[in-house]
């Protein structure tokens, strides 16, 4: 727990998110005071359950809006709901319809429609 203060001392934004420029559009954030906060709560046993202090820390990153800076613990990932096997598509018939919904893999390459779509005909895609 502690070695996450040094992880967030090595980003550069821990300045420029306590106080943003003008223009920025969220509010300033002190890391450091945040990680500390949480550091109390963790030492004065205040979490009620290990998924409380790991979402803290998830949204402390999160909070920074910087993507090179992310804290996930091993509860955060328990839930996670994606697709493995492939893309949906949207596909119009004929480019004025309302598209119909299809699983990438399994629509059929050879039809008119999606070769149409990909290769031959893009005004088809809309």
């Amino acid at each position: 727990m502690r070695s996450i203060r040094a992880f967030l001392e090595i980003h550069s934004i821990i300045d420029y998110v306590a106080t943003p420029p003008s223009g920025w559009l969220w509010p300033a954030l002190d890391l450091g005071k945040t990680v500390d906060s949480i550091y109390s709560k963790v030492d004065n046993d205040e979490y009620f359950n290990e998924y409380d202090m790991q979402l803290d820390l998830w949204m402390l990153a999160r909070l920074s809006h910087d993507d090179h800076y992310a804290i996930s613990g091993d509860l955060m990932g328990i839930f996670s709901f994606y697709r493995q096997m492939s893309s949906l598509v949207s596909l119009s018939e004929d480019g004025i319809e309302i598209p119909a919904v299809y699983i990438f893999c399994k629509y059929d390459l050879s039809t008119t429609l999606l070769n149409d779509m990909l290769y031959q005909n893009p005004a088809r895609a809309r």
